[in-house]
């Protein structure tokens, strides 16, 4: 659903450079399997040593949780029997035990420029790697990003809902709707993330504007 509701185009229209990048904690060998199972638009990347994922606080468990409005078009037999499948067809590749650990649950991060206009849940590791490559002064300096909004996944099933993350995008729309409409509507209405984006910043100072009929403040200019 997430590449139905959130297409590379959607990406390319917001005001923002921005783009979405997908990191498994498999061998990265299998990414062109996971490519062609999921038909995943955006760049796909590995990390065996599952070092990123402990960096951001993820946890390791396999309580699947309550099933969540994202998988409500997928009956669970079939995700079972997929997976089972995706692993079958690695045995005689060598790569089944390569599939990294099955424990292992991710979650969603936003990065964006650090800004003193932003509260963020959770502040980015220190970069040295501009100071060692003298990036830290003059035109080539790398942009220093900063976590703006974050979700940590509890369970196995646990992903940020669509409408939650269109939002955070501030792409317009609430996604591609399911079958089961209660439950969508309580996706549409309940957030899983921590913090505010730069994007649902500007979002509600338009509205705030459109309210008093002027310009909306930022928080900097407002103190």
């Amino acid at each position: 659903m997430l590449s139905a509701s959130i297409t590379p185009e959607a990406l390319l229209g917001l005001p923002v450079s921005t783009f979405i990048a997908v990191i498994g904690c498999g061998s990265h060998k299998l990414i062109d399997t996971y490519i062609e199972e999921t038909k995943c638009p955006f760049p796909v990347y590995a990390d065996p040593t599952r070092q990123l994922y402990q960096e951001l606080g993820m946890i390791r468990t396999l309580n699947m949780g309550p099933r969540p409005a994202y998988l409500q078009n997928k009956s669970v037999a079939k995700t079972v029997v997929s997976g089972i499948f995706q692993g079958l067809k690695q045995v005689k590749s060598g790569l089944v035990m390569k599939m990294g650990d099955q424990r292992q649950v991710g979650g969603e991060f936003l990065f964006e420029p650090a800004s003193k206009t932003l509260e963020t849940p959770l502040s980015s590791p220190v970069q040295e790697l501009d100071k060692e490559l003298n990036l830290d002064q003059g035109p080539g300096k790398v942009e220093e990003k900063c976590i703006t909004w974050c979700h940590r996944m509890r369970t196995t099933r646990d992903h940020v809902e669509i409408p939650e993350l269109m939002e955070v995008l501030g792409i317009q729309g609430d996604g591609q709707a399911i079958r089961d409409e209660k439950k969508w509507q309580k996706a549409l209405k309940s957030r899983k993330g921590t913090g505010l984006s730069l994007a649902s910043q500007m979002s509600r100072m338009s509205v705030d504007s459109a309210k008093t009929g002027g310009p909306a403040k930022t928080k900097t200019q407002a103190q």
